[in-house]
């Protein structure tokens, strides 16, 4: 934008300000240019002696210094500021409803759920299920059956967060195979970096939004971008994440029962499994005709042991 349409557009203000009140909604100033900020600037300073009103909204990240500027006020005029919160789960029902012509049903709500009141979340859930056919109405609820994320809602969600710096999306992508929830301390275990290494990106995606602290560890603000970064990935990658978790914990000294629970050789694997394994069929008990001899019982002392040992073998080379 050069001078002269800077120019010509305050004039415009100038010419519909003479005739009446005037009011100018901008939306998405975080995406502003350096021309824009300048003509706001200008209307800022001015707006004491002109019956205008400027109303504009923007995210917080990514940061624009110039923002500060237009925040910070000039010439007596000092900017009111309103946060917006997520929506209230009525609010959100109510949108579903308006998107899909019908009230969402359990399985849907459920998948609505994970947006945690993003309208901008919720829309591109809606409109990329929508997009797969994926929505069916019955009995007058909106519904879907199971939940595999579409591409283009994967997509529109992973350019969502390119504002961010390669290292934090990274950390995020690992993040997302750990859970919603999970400790620093297993995040930098499985990254193979020390705390300091982790904080900066750690911080840029809290300061985005997308990260939330939940007591002692962190929890993905939208369980719904942790959804699409894990199933994003291929399932070999998810496999190695699991490991190199499962390993930390060992070498913290975590009950063999958390690791199992959480993290082990075979996590992500069994999912698969259980889709695709044909029946099987029910083997004799031990001691039973026909079936295996008894076990020498072992104790849990010996099988923790057992699994610390094996746990702590050398990872295979390119392991993360």
């Amino acid at each position: 934008m050069d001078f002269a349409t800077v120019e010509a557009f305050l004039g415009l203000v100038d010419e519909l300000c003479a005739a009446g009140p005037v009011l100018m909604v901008l939306d998405g100033l975080h995406w502003a240019d350096a021309a824009s900020l300048l003509i706001l600037r200008r209307l800022q300073r001015v707006m004491a002696q002109l019956p205008l009103m400027l109303i504009g909204a923007y995210r917080t990240v990514p940061r624009v210094a110039a923002l500060a500027g237009l925040r910070a006020g000039s010439d007596g005029v000092r900017p009111a500021e309103l946060s917006l919160g997520p929506l209230e789960p009525s609010a959100v029902t109510a949108l579903v409803t308006d998107l899909v012509g019908a009230p969402p049903g359990t399985a849907l709500a459920a998948r609505v759920a994970e947006a945690a009141g993003n309208p901008l979340y919720v829309t591109e859930l809606i409109t990329a299920l929508d997009r797969e056919s994926a929505i069916t109405v019955r009995a007058g609820a909106a519904e879907v059956s199971g939940f595999t994320a579409p591409a283009s809602l994967a997509d529109a969600l992973v350019h969502r967060l390119s504002f961010l710096s390669e290292d934090a999306r990274h950390l995020l992508r690992v993040a997302a195979v750990l859970g919603s929830r999970f400790a620093v301390s297993l995040l930098t275990k499985v990254l193979g970096r020390g705390a300091g290494d982790v904080l900066a990106p750690v911080m840029e995606a809290v300061e985005a939004g997308v990260l939330t602290g939940a007591g002692e560890q962190l929890a993905f603000r939208h369980d719904l971008i942790r959804r699409v970064l894990h199933d994003a990935q291929p399932r070999s990658v998810r496999v190695t994440v699991h490991q190199e978790a499962g390993r930390a914990l060992a070498e913290a000294g975590a009950p063999v029962e958390r690791r199992a629970a959480g993290h082990g050789p075979d996590r992500g694997h069994r999912a698969d499994q259980r889709r695709t394994a044909p029946p099987r069929r029910r083997a004799p008990l031990p001691g039973a005709p026909g079936g295996p001899p008894r076990a020498a019982p072992r104790s849990r002392r010996a099988l923790s042991a057992a699994a610390t040992t094996a746990s702590r073998r050398p990872a295979p080379a390119g392991t993360p």
